[in-house]
């Protein structure tokens, strides 16, 4: 038999399912299985990382047979879904603490576990791959560390990105010509604005839910480094002359989120043409668009009536919560604007793992070119 792979070592084993958050017990089970299924047919098992996923879509995924079971509204029951898909049971104080809410309802309870199978995987395996290594190495001369973190720059907006160490640094992984890359800070689709498109780069405009998400995401992946893009946005890019369309009417928000990510009745082929609040903003002259952040998981928008039930994610202190979406027709003046202004602060627990650890006031960035 052959020495087992880096990838072998690092990934195919019982701990990496224990550090995404899976229980002792549920780990070992689910990877038993999987090395009976690697064994008998190996042309089609998928990865570990992948099994663990397709085990939760047959169970708590759309058409699961476990689908109840799974939370994803504000009167389900996050903990006793967590619970039935294996996660560890001492996560559940950290996730279900109250502080988190506003963040948890904002996926189901499997999709949670999802990201952090994934951000586990990306963490374990992607810093010690060689090409990650010679892509930081690249660019290692550039990148400066403990740098003062500015609270506000004149002239700009301090937008904000959440999300593991591993991703954000893609922010610098640009060449020469254009070296900071804000396109690979994407999300996957549906997003609040758009049910299929790939592209699409939400910010937050207030740093009080970076850090909520940040907190949340950590508790549930013990194992991997969080943090916080900070960009500073030159204040001209986010305005209606810039072709940056801001929503601010309620019920032109709902029903365009409702539209994105609320019941999908038909393929787009049989679409008869978008709507008008879709198309407002997806003809090729928009760059972005801004708006408040819906507060429900897309499955909830699925089990909902009509747009008018859509909610918006607060803040504590009741103000409605913002972001600014940039579009792929922005990514070239996003690039070369923000150059240098963007700083990447990781965020950590505490060494109890109760609560997020408050900022340093420090971060990394890169220098600007020459």
């Amino acid at each position: 038999m052959s020495a087992p792979s880096p990838y072998q070592q690092i990934i195919c084993n019982a701990e990496f399912l224990v550090k995404a958050g899976f229980s002792r017990p549920a780990a070992e089970e689910m990877f038993t299985k999987w090395q009976f299924l690697r064994e008998k047919y190996p042309e089609f098992c998928p990865g570990l990382e992948m099994h663990a996923i397709e085990c939760l879509d047959d169970q708590f995924g759309q058409w699961g047979s476990h689908r109840s079971a799974d939370a994803c509204g504000p009167n389900d029951d996050y903990g006793a879904a967590w619970l039935a898909m294996g996660v560890e049971p001492s996560l559940l104080p950290r996730l279900l603490a109250e502080e988190h809410r506003p963040i948890r309802l904002l996926t189901s309870a499997s999709d949670a576990l999802r990201e952090s199978i994934r951000a586990t995987h990306d963490h374990m395996w992607g810093l010690s791959t060689f090409e990650r290594e010679a892509a930081k190495r690249q660019h290692q001369a550039q990148i400066q560390t403990e740098v003062d973190l500015p609270a506000a720059k004149k002239g700009h907006t301090m937008l904000y990105k959440a999300g593991t160490v591993f991703n954000l640094e893609e922010v610098w992984s640009g060449n020469e010509t254009m070296p900071l890359s804000l396109g690979m800070l994407a999300d996957k689709p549906p997003t609040d604005f758009d049910r299929l498109r790939y592209g699409m780069v939400p910010t937050l405009a207030q740093l009080e839910i970076a850090e909520l998400q940040c907190s949340y995401k950590a508790s549930f992946a013990r194992h991997v480094p969080f943090g916080i893009v900070h960009i500073a946005v030159p204040d001209h890019l986010l305005t209606q002359q810039s072709n940056f369309l801001h929503i601010d009417d309620p019920a032109h928000r709902q029903k365009m989120v409702w539209q994105c990510r609320g019941p999908w009745k038909k393929p787009p082929s049989l679409w008869e043409g978008l709507s008008e609040d879709v198309a407002h903003y997806t003809n090729r002259e928009q760059v972005g668009v801004a708006g408040s952040i819906c507060a429900q998981s897309t499955e909830l928008l699925n089990q909902l009536s009509n747009e008018t039930q859509v909610r918006p994610l607060k803040l504590a202190n009741g103000e409605e919560a913002k972001q600014y979406v940039a579009l792929p027709a922005s990514y070239n003046d996003l690039n070369d604007e923000c150059e240098g202004l963007v700083w990447l602060e990781e965020r950590r627990l505490t060494e109890d793992g109760i609560r997020l650890m408050p900022s340093s006031g420090k971060a990394m960035t890169r220098a600007m070119r020459q």
